[in-house]
């Protein structure tokens, strides 16, 4: 899906979906946007260059070329190696996750509900087949801490962004809780011990663990492509989603699993989901968990993180913009991104999802920002064929090189 562009000619009374050829996001359906849908009728112009990804754009309207980002533009910016949290706008207070009595909020999956006790602040699991405790809500860039406890050879985990709550290690990412120092665990793979991201990135030290039956702490960071994991306060693991696969981060520090259910890539890991705690047999306790939401939620539905400020002019909901920018479907698949090319890509707002137009307008040169669109706000209940579902949430990491006045 990496070379399509998708626009759309107009026929009556139907509209119909034209595949010109080249990678990228594609043109708005004119009837989903209702009585906002431009009102010209003139013909298609057909795109004048196939050298990269389209943004998610409405049918351009005849008229004057608008002006082109020069050529000599730097680099893209390569995504940050260490979170700066002060970047993040709009957050909230970490609030507790078994706030309530019972289990409500929560869901057991591939398990046995009595397995899972309430004590105090938290939650116990004992005996086999407690399967994983997952959320009911979904969340996207968050900061999570918590205290846990494992037994002597006690083995566990906290998987995130999980689009199946049957299969939260491979259909999220699960960090690794293990007694690293018992002898039966001796000989594992590099990310199968404590702070590893599972079976695909190992920690970058040895997480300092307090020993079997005794609490320790972890706080995991999850914002953009960027993954942090802090046992008892020290960093053990930072991980930049996109570039582990690029082999970046030491061969022998990458596994993979031998079998029919393979890991995905990482770039392909959802960038949304919900979050499970791992049940075991020979028993773990979570306590204190606490999450602080850093999306910050606009009357229309769209959710905005800030990954990085910019500085300069500030884009308005009518002005042409050059910009760089990834998207995935909610389950991770990856249908379009623009930094696999030399350029960014200029388009007026005035042509782009409503998502887009709400999302990127306020940005600045140098900014950096995670969008979660809702479909109403995207392709809708048709989506577009071949390549976006109906009612499909899409995530875009946007990039704003250039404001055009």
């Amino acid at each position: 899906m990496d070379n399509l562009r998708i626009v759309r000619t107009r026929q009556r009374p139907a509209l119909k979906i034209l595949i010109l050829g080249v990678a990228g996001l594609l043109h708005f359906p004119m009837h989903v946007w209702g009585q906002d849908a431009p009102t010209s009728t003139g013909p298609l112009q057909p795109a004048t260059s196939l050298s990269g990804p389209a943004p998610p754009s409405l049918v351009q309207e005849e008229g004057p070329p608008r002006p082109q980002a020069p050529r000599s533009l730097p680099d893209p910016i390569v995504p940050i190696r260490q979170l700066d949290l002060s970047t993040v706008g709009g957050l909230s207070e970490f609030r507790n996750l078994f706030s309530t009595e019972g289990l409500a909020g929560w869901t057991v999956e591939d398990g046995r509900i009595e397995a899972w006790q309430r004590e105090g602040n938290g939650v116990r699991c004992s005996g086999a087949g407690a399967g994983w405790l997952v959320t009911d809500a979904t969340y996207s860039d968050f900061i999570l801490r918590f205290e846990y406890r494992l037994p002597q050879n006690g083995n566990s985990g906290v998987a995130i962004r999980c689009a199946d709550p049957k299969n939260p290690t491979f259909s999220g990412m699960e960090i690794q809780l293990l007694d690293d120092d018992a002898p039966k665990y001796a000989n594992l793979k590099e990310a199968q011990y404590t702070g590893s991201l599972y079976y695909k990135v190992a920690p970058q030290q040895k997480a300092p663990l307090s020993p079997a039956n005794q609490w320790n702490t972890c706080e995991i960071r999850c914002v953009g492509d960027q993954l942090e994991v802090l046992v008892n306060q020290e960093m053990v693991n930072q991980i930049a989603l996109r570039e582990a696969d690029l082999n970046t981060i030491p061969a022998n520090q990458v596994q993979t699993v031998s079998s029919a259910q393979s890991p995905w890539k990482l770039a392909e890991r959802p960038p949304l989901g919900r979050i499970a705690l791992q049940g075991h047999p020979g028993g773990v306790e979570f306590r204190n968990v606490a999450l602080r939401d850093l999306r910050t939620t606009a009357a229309s539905g769209l959710q905005i993180i800030t990954l990085a400020h910019g500085s300069g002019v500030v884009a308005q909901p009518r002005d042409t913009v050059s910009l760089h920018y990834v998207g995935q479907l909610a389950d991770g698949t990856q249908f379009t991104n623009t930094y696999k090319h030399s350029e960014p890509v200029t388009i007026s707002l005035t042509d782009v999802i409503p998502g887009w137009r709400e999302g990127i307008a306020g940005m600045k040169p140098g900014e950096r920002r995670k969008l979660i669109v809702p479909p109403e706000l995207a392709y809708g209940d048709e989506g577009v064929e071949n390549l976006i579902p109906p009612r499909a949430t899409l995530v875009f990491e946007v990039e704003l090189r250039q404001v055009q006045r």
